[in-house]
């Protein structure tokens, strides 16, 4: 069960997920977890930059493109054989036989012979324990240390950054025009009220942080005619008792009565 966070701390997911889009916190799990160097999840990562870049290609260069993703499923893989014990050779080359970046035949003979180069070692490795215990001993943490890792840093905030560029968060102007153009989109936004539980510890913490006593940008008149509206009691309409009634209309001329009847 998800734990609910005091005013100060933390925000669960349920009330993050109202204070950012799905795609915002997409980026921002993306860019920790490479900022971090969280192998473990690089996987996700991979999966997530292999579908934006097929889709649309010209988001970052083809050669951007092939250091990205055959950078996170090379550390995928090193990640595994640098495990102790045997190393999990039927997951590995598994991983081995996707490494390939979509398209690169022909296309760039660098990353034609990166792609190449890095199978063999692997396959080396996995053969030889004793060279396997040399190459991440001695250059494992040349190759792919620091600079690698700010290599794929650098490489991930572009692609999140024109990401941004093509996909904006519109306004409420924009959001509205899109939701009002067709009645059952807008009817179905109403299920997207948010649980008030979850709105609640938002709200709670954000007024500890001290946002709301942000000043209005409204003035504190707007709205009062709502007020007055409701306040307002018409006179109300005087009706004659029922004897003045009979003698009004007594009074009134024969012919007349006639008329009216």
């Amino acid at each position: 069960m998800e734990k609910r966070s005091d005013t100060t701390g933390a925000l669960p997911l349920s009330s993050l997920r109202l204070l950012a889009s799905p795609l915002q916190l997409t980026y921002s799990y993306i860019w920790q977890v490479i900022r971090q160097r969280n192998v473990k999840q690089y996987g996700k990562v991979e999966e997530f930059v292999t579908m934006v870049t097929q889709t649309v290609p010209d988001l970052i260069s083809f050669k951007q493109t092939a250091q990205l993703v055959l950078g996170l499923r090379a550390r995928i893989i090193l990640d595994l054989l640098q495990k102790e014990g045997p190393p999990d050779s039927k997951a590995i080359q598994t991983l081995i036989n996707k490494l390939k970046v979509a398209g690169s035949s022909g296309k760039d003979t660098e990353v034609e012979k990166s792609q190449t180069n890095f199978m063999v070692l692997v396959q080396n490795l996995l053969k030889n324990p004793a060279e396997k215990k040399r190459f991440f001993q001695e250059v494992f943490p040349v190759q792919y240390g620091t600079k690698f890792d700010t290599a794929l840093q650098a490489l991930t905030a572009g692609l999140v950054c024109k990401l941004e560029q093509v996909l904006p968060v519109p306004n409420l102007s924009q959001l509205g025009a899109m939701i009002s153009a067709e009645p059952s989109v807008l009817v179905a936004c109403g299920g997207f009220i948010p649980d008030s539980r979850d709105l609640k510890t938002l709200l709670l913490h954000q007024q500890a942080k001290g946002l709301l006593g942000i000043k209005a940008t409204i003035s504190s008149s707007v709205g009062n005619c709502v007020l007055s509206s409701l306040a307002f009691r018409p006179k109300p309409v005087e009706t004659l008792p029922p004897t003045a009634a009979a003698a009004a209309t007594a009074r009134i001329p024969k012919a007349l009565r006639s008329n009216n009847q």
